[in-house]
């Protein structure tokens, strides 16, 4: 789905590079927050609505972690969006609610994949409450509304490129192998990363479970939210059965959390006697801003780096550096000139096409590919490359500390034989006419190279 939705709304954000698509991912993002808020307000007690909406908004809009995943250009936003609204949907009293919540959730699998888990859960929970009033062809009407969906989304791409789609697929699980004792810390480290990220969420998880959960706080009629919170650890038992389980993966699935929380909390207030009080919104807001204060994504967003003693700041925000690297590739190219990159958003910002066989950036390197798999893959091994170095037309390259690195679908580094070979091919036909330091991702070194014979 990420790529049609982008497309769709090219027109309006690609006369802005880069910076176009992030904040159309920002407004996804919003409205996803907003769509947690409204799921919470929903699944909420009368009485208790607003701040429950209130707790559930801040906990996911005012997450520094959160906002970082769904302003940045991949499928977070989207499928966020996608999940919280098919939620949404779902509390609500429309008699349609169940065919779109499965339209919604079949567009999140559409975006990232191991969100059919929730199609899963959702579809049996319905099933098995079946005969409460109002559910019996609920999950009937769910499961219609996904399977449509789902095969409109995927069956184009099976039939017209099964081999090209099993192969992508199969890529995230044949990453690495890793023994006992690595598999164990490398889920204990994103579950680590996971609790910091959202430690507000957790927190106020934990004050709801002491002071409502032993005391009925999770009622028969929480239906929703029940499915929620089981979609919620459906998806997170998947995403940590990964080779490597990067704790952003969660990103899309936060806000059912965050709703969820936001219930028991509120309950717990409730029960405390401050129903009718505003000090815990107040105090829900100052905790959130503190939160926020004490990000260390504040520092990321302003530092390079420390050396030593000393934090070494940034001259220019990462998008304005994209912007002029963007901008000298376009007075050295013409709009129709190819850009040889493994940067993709580079090639984005510069309005410009990559060759045949870069479009996955990074990771478009299979060396233990034959040739033909490669073509027919539309990836490259190292011939391929090498070749494509030694024949390409693009008038200019640019090169970050991504270029020639990773080694797919293993994800290990690129043998140093490999890179010396592919270094030289470049070298051969490309000079260096500028150098950016600590650029994009990670502040590697960016060079942009021309090539010797245009001179």
């Amino acid at each position: 789905m990420l790529p049609y939705f982008y497309a769709f709304w090219s027109p309006v954000w690609s006369p802005f590079g880069v910076l176009g698509g992030r904040i159309l991912t920002m407004i996804a993002g919003l409205a996803a927050s907003c769509f947690c808020a409204g799921f919470a307000w929903r699944i909420s007690d009368k009485g208790m609505r607003s701040f429950t909406a209130l707790c559930a908004w801040l906990m996911i809009a005012c997450c520094p972690v959160y906002s970082y995943f769904t302003v940045i250009p991949k499928t977070y936003a989207l499928a966020s969006l996608f999940t919280s609204s098919a939620f949404f949907v779902l509390a609500g009293k429309k008699a349609w609610r169940f065919e779109v919540a499965g339209i919604l959730l079949a567009f999140a699998c559409g975006t990232r994949l191991s969100l059919g888990a929730l199609l899963a859960v959702v579809g049996i929970g319905l099933l098995l409450l079946r005969r409460r009033d109002g559910l019996g062809t609920a999950w009937l009407r769910f499961g219609i509304g996904g399977g449509l969906a789902l095969a409109a989304i995927f069956l184009p791409f099976l039939l017209n490129a099964m081999q090209g789609f099993i192969f992508s697929q199969s890529v995230h699980a044949s990453r690495m192998d890793s023994g006992l004792l690595e598999w164990l810390m490398l889920r204990a480290g994103s579950a680590s990363r996971l609790v910091q990220g959202y430690f507000l969420m957790f927190a106020a998880f934990v004050v709801g479970l002491a002071y409502g959960g032993t005391r009925g706080f999770i009622r028969r009629d929480d239906i929703a939210a029940k499915l929620a919170l089981a979609g919620w650890v459906a998806v997170s038992i998947v995403h940590y059965l990964a080779p490597f389980p990067y704790d952003d993966y969660q990103t899309p699935v936060m806000p059912l959390a965050a709703a969820f929380t936001a219930l028991l909390f509120s309950r717990a207030v409730a029960g405390s006697g401050l129903r009718r009080t505003t000090a815990p919104a107040w105090t829900a807001l100052v905790l959130a801003i503190l939160f926020i204060g004490s990000s260390p994504l504040c520092m990321d967003w302003v530092a390079v780096r420390q050396d030593r003693f000393w934090m070494v700041m940034k001259d220019k925000s990462d998008v304005i550096k994209l912007r002029e690297a963007g901008k000298l590739i376009r007075e050295r190219t013409k709009p129709d000139d190819i850009l040889f990159t493994q940067d993709a958003y580079i090639a984005v910002e510069a309005q410009r096409n990559v060759p045949r066989g870069l479009e996955g950036g990074p990771f478009s390197i299979f060396p233990d590919l034959a040739d033909e798999e490669a073509a027919a893959l539309n990836v490259h091994n190292i011939t391929t490359l090498q070749q494509l170095i030694e024949t390409t037309e693009s008038p200019v390259a640019a090169l970050s500390g991504y270029a020639f690195a990773l080694a797919s679908p293993s994800m290990e580094k690129l043998n140093d034989e490999y890179v010396e070979i592919l270094e030289a091919s470049i070298r051969n036909r490309y000079e260096t006419v500028d150098i950016i330091e600590d650029f994009g991702q990670q502040h590697t070194k960016l060079e942009i190279l021309t090539l010797k014979t245009t001179r």
